[in-house]
């Protein structure tokens, strides 16, 4: 098999637990999409792994063919395909590999929920950060790195995620906010891939389509759906830790000073990512809670630790704030209501009232970014019952 500019890889988890939006129609209409693109030789191969249900054919194995002609199904064995299984996933990307390629970008498609996604009958914890690592590293081989991790779901942009995935992609793609359903539009992105290969080819390549997929989702959602995505440098996280953990034990040596409490209690409620409710979501975008906590803080010290930690996620690469290396690579939204999102939030339950989200806390622990900072004696302090 000839070796293509990108190999495009989708797991697809329309299979949901009850309660949660079906998204079996939306699978459909997103492999439509994958259709009406195709592969295309030498420049794009794109293969599926789709559960979505025993009534829509079971979990099967597609590969998209060049337009007009049919895509080629490998149905799984004993319907062994759940997309929440740590697994299904290794199996898929060792298969999926055997598709060639310069470049490799996988997508996870499918609900998010409680640092997890894709969860289904057949796995209601679903698939987390620290899972996803562990299996696509190893399938990467050589010590080689996918080129993108992509998420076409609600909420995933974190720098927990991103600093978990930091040795096993270059780049990830996802959104701080709710998607509207289908998800991303699957044909304009591959189409410009397939017309233009040397445009999204050689070492700028994987930035150029990671800026392609922010531009395109945002352009395609018209402002009656608020959208919201972002593509992150994982190459830059080195530097995080030690800054937030600076920044968190300047906030936790404050919480027995009754004014400086509130301020940044302030500051965390106004930096909230929103939701589809009033309640919004158990997390705050990481940049607009350093720019609050610089303006309403009577600490010099949490002023300083703060404007550290957005200089890093802004200015990481050179030091002297040219951003010609930056963090946040492309940042995109379409309204008011997601205007304050600056493209990378931080999971924090203390933003909710919601107390089911305490009971995170040892599964939060065991993600490498709260193993190696204090933010989660922070937030979870700040989320217990006064």
């Amino acid at each position: 098999m000839s070796k293509a500019k990108w190999t495009v890889m989708v797991l697809m988890g329309g299979n949901n637990v009850d309660g949660e939006i079906d998204l079996s129609a939306c699978a459909k209409s997103d492999l439509a999409e994958m259709k009406q693109c195709g592969s295309k030789k030498d420049v794009l191969n794109i293969v599926v792994q789709i559960d979505d249900g025993p009534k829509e054919g079971g979990p099967r194995r597609i590969q998209i063919m060049p337009r007009g002609e049919h895509e080629v199904v490998h149905p799984l064995a004993n319907g062994k395909g759940s997309s929440g299984d740590p697994s299904v996933l290794r199996d898929f990307l060792r298969w999926a590999r055997k598709y060639p390629a310069d470049h490799y970008l996988l997508v996870l498609w499918g609900h998010a929920y409680r640092l997890a996604f894709n969860r289904d009958p057949k796995n209601t914890e679903g698939l987390d950060f620290i899972r996803l690592a562990e299996e696509i590293d190893q399938t990467n081989t050589n010590g080689d790195k996918l080129d993108i991790v992509a998420f076409d779901s609600c909420n995933v942009s974190l720098i927990e995620a991103a600093y978990q995935l930091r040795n096993s992609a270059r780049l990830m793609v996802a959104s701080q906010f709710s998607d509207p359903l289908p998800g991303w539009p699957y044909k304009e992105i591959l189409s410009r891939i397939a017309s233009d290969p040397e445009g999204f080819s050689g070492h700028k390549g994987p930035k150029e389509f990671a800026r392609l997929i922010v531009s395109q989702f945002v352009r395609h959602y018209t402002r009656k759906n608020h959208v919201t995505m972002t593509a992150l440098d994982l190459s830059l996280l080195d530097q995080i830790p030690g800054a937030l953990t600076r920044l968190s034990n300047e906030l936790l040596s404050l919480l027995g000073d009754h004014d400086e409490l509130a301020a940044f209690r302030d500051s965390f409620q106004r930096a909230q990512v929103p939701g589809p409710d009033e309640a919004g979501q158990p997390s705050v975008d990481l940049i607009s809670l350093c720019w609050h906590l610089i303006h309403s803080s009577q600490s010099p010290d949490v002023a300083v630790a703060a404007a550290a930690l957005s200089d890093l996620l802004f200015f990481p690469g050179d030091g002297n704030g040219s951003g010609n290396n930056p963090f946040v690579v492309a940042h995109a939204r379409n309204d008011l209501v997601v205007a304050m999102l600056q493209g990378v939030s931080i999971f924090a339950p203390n933003v909710v009232s919601d107390e089911s989200y305490i009971d995170l806390r040892s599964k939060y622990g065991q993600l490498e970014l709260a193993k190696s900072t204090p933010w989660a004696d922070l937030v979870f302090e700040l989320a217990e019952p006064d």
